[in-house]
């Protein structure tokens, strides 16, 4: 949708729904805060293509394909398929609880022990 270079504003989530041909069962499918499924869904969607710097937000809720986008999407003109596909291009972006836990050492914490900022 964002392949023209065009800023969108966040209301295109209906658009991307139907773009993703989702069945009225999975449209009318709720979550116990009564928001719907596919767009808590696309909303995640949106938050990790533009932590991954494949889409931009020039303003609030508008969204454009970065240079980096139009090279990821000319290598993947299918796009994600798959939830072990979405892993595989987004799980660097994602918050790990696990390091941010006191007393966990990462590589990244060692790292930061044997060469602090001083």
């Amino acid at each position: 949708m964002l392949a023209d270079g065009s800023t969108l504003h966040r209301r295109i989530v209906g658009r991307a729904i139907d773009a993703a041909g989702l069945s009225d069962d999975a449209r009318a499918e709720a979550l116990h805060s009564g928001e719907f499924r596919s767009k808590q869904r696309l909303g995640w969607a949106i938050n990790n293509l533009n932590k991954a710097g494949i889409i931009e937000r020039p303003s609030r809720a508008n969204y454009r394909i970065t240079e980096t986008g139009r090279a990821w999407f000319a290598d993947n003109p299918e796009g994600i398929r798959s939830c072990s596909e979405a892993n595989r291009v987004f799980a660097p972006y994602w918050f790990d609880a696990e390091k941010t836990r006191p007393g966990v050492v990462t590589e990244e914490t060692k790292a930061m022990a044997e060469d602090p900022i001083e």
